[in-house]
This record gives structure tokens, C-alpha cells and sequence, in this order.
């Protein structure tokens, strides 16, 4: 696991292959992050949160879950 703090701000969130399980929230409350890496947790489910109000958002890895993708 790993979350990257830059001048008190979450920019990184890197929690592949944790064997998360559930549904994800919106990352609204963290309009910093730039990395968001939760692949390979197969038990992630639900529909996949509009990522529109992270405009530092570059990469975003969701695969080899059960997202909906709408």
C-alpha cells in the first residue's frame, strides 16, 4: 500500500492487489490526486465513480475487476 502526501495534499493512492473488496466512493474529497491504482483487487464491484472533479487525476488503473463500466 502506499498514498503519497505532497504539501498536505493525497496525490498518489496505489492499492493494487490488496484483495479489496466492495464498491469505491468518489475521490471528490481529494482534488490533488493524480495516480489512482487499484487493479487486481477482483472483488471490487459496483459502478465506477465520475472522476470529472479531479482535474490533477493522470492515470487511473481499474482493471481485472468487477466494475460496471457504464
Amino acid at each position: 500500500m502506499l498514498i503519497a502526501i505532497y504539501e498536505n495534499c493525497v496525490i498518489k493512492i496505489s492499492l493494487f492487489d490488496k484483495n479489496l473488496v466492495g464498491s469505491i466512493s468518489d475521490f471528490n474529497g481529494l482534488p490533488n490526486l493524480q495516480f489512482l491504482k487499484l487493479f487486481y483487487n477482483t472483488e471490487l464491484t459496483g459502478p465506477i465513480p465520475n472522476f470529472s472533479n479531479l482535474p490533477n487525476l493522470r492515470e487511473l488503473y481499474l482493471y481485472n475487476s468487477k466494475f460496471k463500466w457504464s
